[in-house]
């Protein structure tokens, strides 16, 4: 079974749940994350094929950034390296498929003052391609870790082709649209999600 996880969804999804449990302060500083294994146990499977679609940081030509976009590009940047080496390691395929780009904020109300913050690009398009290309091949199963509504027309159309949709998600993180679409939901436990983290990085 092939398993598209939404990286960045994911990962917010790992920090926040993790964060809620004391076991991490800092967002970069996750540490080790069996996502395989996770995988694995929530779909009681080890015939996996995962891949993992995330952005990577884009300046537009020209521009001047300020200092606190370069620091936080620069911590995006050394972060994803440990990351790609940790996903490589589980055998979980590293797709670049978007990018974070620098835009302004809406205008503060008070004092109209504009921040400058990263958004994502382009990753859910990626996705939704990849899954209607492969729903023409002799996929009958296919599994999607992200709870992007953007998604769900491609996934309405790879369902009427008789593939069957597995939507992953966490407990208190279910889109209930892509749900409802999906022809089965596994709603992987906040438990669960502390549980294998702390038994990766403290052995217990």
């Amino acid at each position: 079974m092939k398993i598209y996880v939404d990286g960045e969804n994911f990962r917010h999804g790992i920090v926040k749940i993790l964060q809620e449990g004391n076991l991490i302060k800092d967002s970069r500083a996750i540490g080790v994350f069996p996502l395989r294994q996770l995988l694995e146990d929530a779909l009681a499977s080890k015939e996996l094929s995962i891949a993992y679609y995330a952005s990577k940081v884009k300046l537009p030509y020209g521009y001047e950034p300020t200092p606190q976009i370069i620091a936080r590009a620069n911590l995006i940047k050394n972060f994803n390296r440990t990351w790609v080496a940790q996903l490589t390691a589980q055998k979980i395929g590293y797709i670049k498929a978007g990018y974070l780009k620098v835009k302004s904020s809406e205008p503060c109300p008070n004092c109209n003052y504009q921040q400058e913050v990263l958004q994502e690009k382009g990753v859910d398009v990626r996705i939704a391609v990849d899954l209607i290309t492969d729903s023409h091949t002799s996929r009958k199963t296919i599994a999607l870790m992200s709870s992007d509504s953007d998604l769900i027309p491609a996934l309405g159309r790879i369902k009427n082709s008789g593939v069957k949709i597995i939507y992953i998600c966490f407990a208190d993180m279910v889109n209930k649209a892509i749900s409802s679409t999906a022809d089965e939901t596994v709603a992987i436990s906040t438990a669960k999600v502390q549980q294998i983290y702390r038994e990766a990085n403290y052995g217990k």
